[in-house]
């Protein structure tokens, strides 16, 4: 799922994704694709005109194109191919550089477009949370004002690296299992449980 511009993007597990609106959850419209399988998160580029989707079960990046504002509608245009297995979380970081995860491999990697209405991608590997949470479950990242990475990896907790991806702290408690964490200005942290379906503050 995914939160842009006041309104919801929710994979389905029919391969298709909802536009939900953010004030009085109606759909808005569906975005289909024969290409997208197993969708997880989605990021955005370009002030919206760009949607990427994760499609996990097939190893894909999806783009899409905004084709219409009202109604709010995206139609695929390309497919970007990874070398590693069910690509998951993102963190876009600008309108040409994102971080993506692998749920099954625990491992980061960047990609940095040359350009986004075309297939100009350089994909690299960043760094691997197996050395401390072998796989799987690596759901998404965080990088705070310090340039740490803080990696969601389920019943691993959260694992933090520094820029080199050398693992340097973590947090964890008795039976939790974070999917994603969102981290404030004043070092407090929001955890979403897959094992309480909760979310949690500290």
């Amino acid at each position: 799922m995914a939160y842009y511009d006041g309104n919801y993007y929710v994979g389905t597990s029919a391969n298709t994704i909802l536009i939900i609106n953010g004030t009085n959850l109606t759909i808005i419209n569906t975005i289909y694709s024969s290409s997208l399988s197993g969708p997880r998160d989605m990021t955005f580029m370009d002030n919206g005109s760009i949607m990427i989707a994760a499609s996990t079960a097939n190893n894909r990046l999806l783009i899409f194109n905004r084709t219409s504002v009202a109604p709010l509608s995206y139609s695929f245009a390309y497919q970007l191919p990874v070398s590693y297995a069910d690509p998951h979380g993102f963190l876009r970081i600008n309108d040409s550089f994102l971080y993506v995860t692998s749920w099954f491999n625990n491992t980061v990697y960047s990609y940095n477009a040359l350009n986004l209405y075309n297939m100009s991608w350089t994909e690299t590997f960043d760094f691997s949370a197996i050395p401390v949470a072998p796989p799987s479950n690596g759901n998404h990242i965080q990088i705070d004002e310090c340039d740490r990475r803080w990696f969601s990896l389920g019943n691993y907790g959260i694992k933090i690296f520094n820029s080199s991806g050398s693992p340097i702290g973590s947090f964890t408690l008795a039976n939790l299992s974070v999917f994603d964490s969102l981290l404030t200005d004043n070092y407090g942290i929001y955890l979403s449980d897959i094992s309480s379906k909760k979310n949690h503050s500290y």
